[in-house]
């Protein structure tokens, strides 16, 4: 029993520990960079959580995300709720349901369909 404690805590700490080099965040999307979709939301987000008690929104790091979401190379934006606060409610976005999140690609090049 004693052994395993000792084992469990060991893990722990390694868990905790820091790296011994310093990791660089990947730099947070400017909001004004967003393609309408993504923007809209964030402006109707923005609106609801003024009116819920004239809380405020805050975009939290992690909530903008620039990948390639369709392998084309190019990057792609993602937005997940869990990186959005308003101050007047804390499952304003999030509930017991989990979080929901969207993303946008631009059509490939020559391609006749529009952005849905």
């Amino acid at each position: 029993m004693t052994r395993t404690f000792h084992t469990l805590t060991a893990l722990a700490l390694l868990a905790c520990s820091q790296p011994s080099q310093a990791q660089e965040l990947p730099e947070l999307p400017e909001l004004s960079e967003l393609p309408e979709p993504l923007a809209a939301f964030i402006d109707e987000a923005r609106a609801g959580c003024t009116e819920f008690e004239a809380g405020t929104l805050a975009v939290e790091w992690g909530a903008v995300r620039r990948v390639d979401l369709d392998g084309d190379r190019r990057s792609d934006w993602a937005l997940n709720e869990s990186g959005l606060a308003s101050s007047s409610s804390l499952s304003f976005f999030c509930g017991t349901g989990g979080c929901s999140s969207m993303s946008t690609a631009p059509p490939a090049e020559g391609s006749t369909r529009r952005p849905a």
